[in-house]
């Protein structure tokens, strides 16, 4: 180790989560305080050590090799080789990038959050008052990361494609390209902030300009000044090069200080030695492979020969140099080669730090810390294992819901659908898992993940579908049954089988049929074995009592009296073994359980059928975006996040694009093909998801969108703003919660009014008249004024001032016959206004009475008094003589007697009563019965219903008759 440089021998180097950066200067590392993290210089050279906790345990590294636009060649040559120096003080297993200045990875410009953007020189991190402050032109692009480009402060720079922001000296300007989404806007705001926190002493103002609104303001007025006026913008050309197909990868032997080529398509991973270097050249990435027994030299020759290589491809700035090492290749590498054998890849322990520090010790070095082990992070929080249950047998195309009795027995040839309803933390939660038997045919499957998307379909899609497998149930599903016995062929008694226990909570135990083997055994576990006599049981000398006495309650439950005999290990007769095919070795210890911690983020695309994950690093909750499908991998189960805007087809494949994923991980990374997948709605994410990460659920319920939401955030008034945005937004034809839309456009300005028993109708005010001093109703429009009245008072009782009357009709509404004799109502709050109110509704009735009974239909919320007569007793008790009525407008507008429409009227208002519209509400505590709600009110909002109802019979029968059954069927919807 005496090649390593001392700035890398120091205790403690890759021992802390998190970014350690070292500048390159007189050709030795300096290393940096965490307050410079942020700030590169052009004409430096800089390595940067990211450390993160393995899911299998230990450190993982990653090593970054950044040279600025302006560093020189000798600069850049010693970070490339002393990079190889750390990766040797670390064990020879992290992964090293060699980054170019305005091409850097996803993953090292998500190490400086907000954004990173290189200084000039030394001297233009702040401004002076002597200096004058330099216009700038960034160009960003990126949707979880932002990739930032200055470019000439020009319009020629400008175009509809991207996202540009200007820093002035007194204001910072953002221009949104017409063809950008919300996303890529939002990720820019990174850029404003950045640039204010870092090159403004005070917070400056904020314009945005949106291409294509052409808006007046003063943000765009003083934008377009900056380019001499307003002027269209040229179309962005087109780039000639185009994404293609990954050629086939070359392989090179590195030997003699030479590049050597091998024949060998396609490439295997056999070719590899461990005693030697080699270089895998792909169309944007060379791979630089340092076998494990290789020395140091080699390794940093290698990486010279590779990056003289980069430099000689066609597109040099877009051909990144990443070096891996024997037993720690990362998925891509791995992916190029063809058939790499699944599982190769070794945990990630602390062995070769162990011997880096024996070797260390031994020349007087320091490694106080060294040997520490990265710290576990919390995990999963608890399913809550109270609430409902239900649960379904699926055995090929036939499903049965199971009673409670039945619950507790699965079988390895079915499929299972089991619903589970909860409350975590005042929020209600739903899980449908779908459990796969190990034994089940491929028919049973599918039926069963049918019946299960049906019951999430139930929950309108916010419930979460969770796909399981036998032998691989997470603990929470588990905890859910109190006994659950997973047989392998159906029912067991009186044959011979063994079952092992599992504990999934406090007092919840499972038992699983295994192979009836001696092998199967386990000094840490609890046995019964089934025969036709009785029952064994076998205690591991590393058992508990609480875990035997369990046992005794499973055997107990499966068979009340049946004979048990009681075995503990060491202790066994000559039966058992008998019945076992004879003593076998088994494992004396549990297996290690993989602990879900650190979960990765994947960004999926799918193109011509061809599934492609790129990883998202260090994600916060803005990278989980509306319009994607994300994966977040926990090790132990997989989570496929689904957007509300996501394409329909990418929605109903969600699980097997799950599975999908796991088969890639299971290819390149070893691991199991059966782990949990759920399946989680945005906006209905259950505390096992969010617990992951820090989450806040209040910003997903929110109106407005992400873009609007951090600028808001970034202006510094978030709440007075927001209510702004949220008033305007709301635009919707639906009637709202305080009353009843209008029926016609004139009747928008009409207001609500007080009607009392003892004003007569004859003094009320004259409606509005029009410029030519015209009444603005026509026939009946004051009786559909008047019933708008009566639904407008049910929520208010008192008149605003200044408030518009509906003059009505005066009619003599005695009728031929007397009316049956009802004590008049006692004058209240209650009553008056629906009473005083009938006489417009009695004048609309006659208007619509002639209707024949090819198209008959009553106003929405009539019933007959049969049906609901305790609620038409206000109809029933008013006094049509008390209205006072216009003795001159009488005479002239109403005949002395009355009309025959007139008498039916009184007839059928004995029979029919009418709904306040707080009963036809959604949301009316008193519904009216047999009226389908959910359909009432956007129809009632519905302009071309409306028009039926103002419709006299000659207009609708002069109506083709298509558009009849049209209005039709629209009625008996109501």
């Amino acid at each position: 180790m005496r090649d390593v440089d001392p700035a890398f021998r120091q205790g403690g180097v890759g021992l802390q989560l998190g970014l350690e950066i070292w500048q390159i200067n007189d050709s030795r590392p300096k290393r940096l305080e965490k307050s410079q993290h942020g700030q590169f210089f052009t004409e430096q050279a800089y390595i940067v050590l990211q450390t993160c906790s393995h899911p299998t345990g230990g450190f993982q590294h990653n090593i970054h090799c950044w040279s600025g636009a302006c560093a020189n060649h000798g600069d850049a040559a010693t970070a490339a080789i002393k990079a190889v120096e750390l990766n040797a003080s670390l064990g020879g297993r992290a992964v090293q990038i060699h980054e170019k200045a305005g091409y850097e990875s996803d993953r090292f410009l998500s190490y400086f959050k907000p954004c990173f953007i290189p200084l000039l020189n030394h001297n233009s991190a702040g401004h002076t008052t002597k200096t004058p402050y330099k216009t700038r032109m960034f160009l960003c692009e990126g949707k979880h990361v932002v990739r930032v480009k200055e470019v000439p402060c020009s319009r020629s720079s400008l175009n509809h494609d991207s996202i540009f922001v200007v820093d002035t000296q007194n204001k910072i300007f953002q221009f949104n390209g017409a063809n950008t989404d919300m996303y890529e806007q939002a990720k820019a705001l990174d850029v404003v902030q950045y640039l204010m926190d870092n090159f403004h002493k005070e917070k400056c103002p904020i314009g945005v300009i949106e291409d294509g609104k052409f808006v007046a303001d003063m943000d765009s007025g003083e934008f377009w000044a900056l380019f001499g006026g307003f002027a269209p913008l040229m179309k962005k050309m087109e780039s000639g090069s185009q994404e293609t197909e990954l050629s086939s990868s070359k392989l090179h032997l590195i030997q003699d200080g030479q590049i050597k080529k091998t024949e060998a398509s396609p490439v295997k991973k056999e070719l590899l030695d461990t005693n030697n270097t080699y270089i895998l050249e792909c169309d944007k990435e060379v791979f630089t492979w340092m076998g494990h027994s290789t020395s140091l030299e080699d390794k940093k020759a290698a990486v010279l020969l590779a990056e003289e290589l980069c430099s000689k491809k066609r597109d040099p700035h877009h051909t990144k140099l990443i070096c891996v090492n024997e037993y720690f290749e990362p998925m891509d590498f791995r992916a190029r080669f063809d058939l790499w054998p699944a599982g190769n890849q070794v945990t990630c322990s602390e062995s070769g730090r162990e011997k880096v520090a024996v070797l260390l010790k031994q020349r007087g070095f320091n490694i106080q810390g060294l040997l520490k082990t990265a710290p576990t992070t919390e995990k999963l929080q608890p399913m809550s294992s109270s609430g409902n249950l239900q649960v379904w047998c699926v055995d090929r195309g036939s499903t049965v819901c199971l009673p409670p009795s039945e619950m507790v027995k699965f079988n390895s040839s079915r499929c299972y659908v089991v619903l589970h309803s909860c409350s975590m933390n005042q929020e209600h939660e739903d899980f449908v898992y779908t459990w796969l038997g190990h034994q089940s045919s491929m028919d049973t499957r599918a039926t069963a993940a049918s019946h299960a998307k049906d019951v999430v379909g139930s929950f309108q899609g916010k419930a979460v579908e969770v796909q399981i497998f036998q032998d691989k149930e997470p603990k929470h599903f588990l905890s859910l049954f109190s006994k659950l016995i997973v047989t392998k062929d159906g029912e067991t008694v009186g044959r011979r089988s063994l079952f092992q226990m599992h504990q999934s909570g406090p007092s919840k135990w499972s038992a699983a049929q295994i192979s009836l083997v001696a092998a199967s055994l386990n000094s840490s576990s609890c046995f019964f074995l089934q025969t036709g006599e009785g029952f064994f049981t076998w205690y591991g000398k590393f058992t508990s009592i609480e875990e035997q006495e369990a046992t005794e309650s499973m055997v107990h439950y499966l068979k009340p009296d049946a004979k048990v005999t009681i075995l503990k290990e060491g202790s066994e007769l000559q039966s058992f073994w008998s019945i076992l095919g004879g003593r076998q070795v088994y494992q004396s210890h549990h297996e290690p359980t993989e602990s879900a911690r650190n979960p990765r983020l994947f960004s999926l695309t799918i193109h011509k059928d061809q599934l492609k994950a790129t990883e998202v690093f260090n994600f916060t909750q803005e990278d989980f975006l509306s319009n994607e499908v994300m994966i977040v991998d926990c090790y132990t189960s997989v989570f496929v996040w689904v957007g509300t805007t996501a394409s329909t087809t990418i929605k109903l494949k969600a699980l097997e694009i799950g599975q999908r994923f796991l088969d890639l991980t299971a290819r390149f990374e070893g691991k199991s093909q059966e782990m949990p997948i759920y399946r989680v709605q945005e906006g209905s994410e259950p505390l096992l998801f969010t617990s992951l990460f820090s989450w806040d659920s209040t910003k997903i319920k929110q109106s407005h969108t992400v873009f609007e939401r951090k600028l808001l955030s970034l202006k510094g008034e978030p709440k007075q703003q927001q209510e702004q945005m949220t008033k305007t937004k709301k635009l919707s034809p639906l009637p709202n919660e305080k009353g009843f839309q209008p029926i016609t456009d004139k009747a928008k300005n009409t207001q609500k009014v007080t009607f009392r028993t003892e004003q007569p109708f004859s003094k009320l005010r004259q409606p509005p008249k029009n410029k030519a001093g015209r009444d603005n109703t026509a026939g009946k429009s004051s009786s559909i004024s008047g019933l708008y009245t009566m639904f407008e008072l049910q929520n208010g009782r008192e008149a605003p001032p200044n408030t518009p009357i509906v003059k009505l009709p005066t009619l003599s509404l005695k009728p031929k016959r007397p009316i049956r004799e009802t004590p008049p109502p006692t004058p209240c709050s209650r009553t008056t206004p629906r009473t005083a109110i009938s006489p417009a509704i009695a004048s609309l009735t006659c208007v619509y009475e002639s209707y024949n009974d090819r198209f008959a239909f009553a106003w929405p919320g009539m019933k007959l008094r049969h049906e609901e007569r305790a609620l038409s007793r206000d109809v029933d008790a008013f006094d049509f003589e008390s209205v006072e009525v216009d003795e001159d407008e009488a005479h002239q507008q109403t005949p002395a007697s009355p009309s025959e429409a007139q008498v039916d009227m009184a007839e059928e208002t004995e029979r029919q009563c009418y709904h306040s519209y707080e009963r036809l509400k959604v949301s009316s505590g008193n519904p009216v019965l047999r009226i389908d709600s959910s359909k009432r009110e956007s129809y009632l909002s519905n302009e071309e219903f409306q028009q039926v109802f103002l419709m006299d019979k000659d207009t609708f029968y002069k109506l083709p008759k298509w558009k009849q059954d049209k209005y039709k069927m629209l009625l008996d919807l109501f």
